[in-house]
Formats: C-alpha cells, structure tokens, sequence
C-alpha cells in the first residue's frame, strides 16, 4: 500500500507477484519506470508530534517555575 507507478509518464497497475513483490505490465522496447511510495498521514501524524512537544515544553515549564515559588526550594 502506499505505492503508485508510472511507464513513460503513464500511470500503470501495480501488480503483487511472488509472496509481495510488485510488478508492472510494460510494452516491448525501451521503458522508463519509475515508482513512487506515497506516506498516508504523515503530515498528521508531523503535526501531532510537534503538538505533544509543545504540550511537554509547557509541562516543564510549569514543574520548574512551581520547584521555584515552593519555599525551601534549593533551586
């Protein structure tokens, strides 16, 4: 899943062959094949990532300025 390919520019079926190998049907002669991996939810999953690093950037934040205002801190 994920995978798309063109022949000459022409999108092409993938087919899967021997135990999950992909192969493409191609005329005669000289090709030029090129296969591309598309990644689904990468973008969202970027974003989750870069949310949770901001939650736990926040979190620590708030740890450290309550170690601060805590008496008998040694920080």
């Amino acid at each position: 899943d994920g995978f798309s390919a063109t022949v000459n520019g022409e999108p092409a079926a993938i087919e899967k062959v021997d135990d999950g190998l992909m192969a493409v049907y191609v005329p005669a002669g000289e090709n030029e094949i090129e296969f591309t991996y598309h990644t689904p939810g990468l973008k969202v999953s970027a974003c989750v990532s870069a949310a949770a690093i901001v939650v736990y950037g926040v979190y620590l934040l708030w740890i450290i300025r309550k170690r601060k205002s805590q008496p008998g801190s040694k920080r």
